[in-house]
């Protein structure tokens, strides 16, 4: 596989159908973005040919629990990916959706803000913007393997 990403909601129905048919997946070169956010995950075995360059920028899963952990408020973000529907897709594909909780920490966070948002639909909600020392992080194989095999 080498991907740069892509659009969230084509890459859970490619995950899902990564998932469903227990697909193996051969990392090799680049897979960032929607790739290692949803693709990565789906497989039912990942091997990384020599050393990938994998890199993670963030979900709404992972907004949402840094601002809950770090401030105590619940929000209700306003992607175009509902966060439910990622929560439930990174319950189903990794029996948990702590899989990215940890990325935040090697980023860096330097700063949040609250911004009032409204989307194309009209629905008017408060965004997390969560500044970062970086703005993707790029994880070795070995660190991707800890990380999902933690908890």
């Amino acid at each position: 596989m080498y991907s740069k990403g892509g659009i969230s909601q084509e890459a859970i129905h490619a995950a899902n159908y990564i998932r469903e048919n227990e697909i193996n997946l051969f990392v090799l070169g680049t897979c960032t973005s929607a790739c290692a956010e949803f693709l990565l995950p789906a497989a039912k075995t990942l091997t990384f040919i020599e050393e990938p360059f994998i890199g993670f920028h963030g979900n709404t899963v992972a907004d949402m629990d840094f601002v809950q952990n770090e401030f105590g408020k619940t929000i209700d973000y306003c992607s175009s990916i509902h966060a439910s529907d990622v929560k439930q897709f990174l319950a189903e594909t990794l029996g948990r959706d702590d899989f990215w909780k940890s990325q935040y920490k090697y980023m860096e966070v330097t700063g949040v803000r609250f911004e009032n948002f409204e989307n194309k639909m009209g629905y008017k909600c408060v965004q997390p913007i969560i500044d970062t020392k970086q703005s993707i992080w790029y994880p070795s194989s070995s660190q991707l393997r800890t990380v999902s095999t933690a908890e």
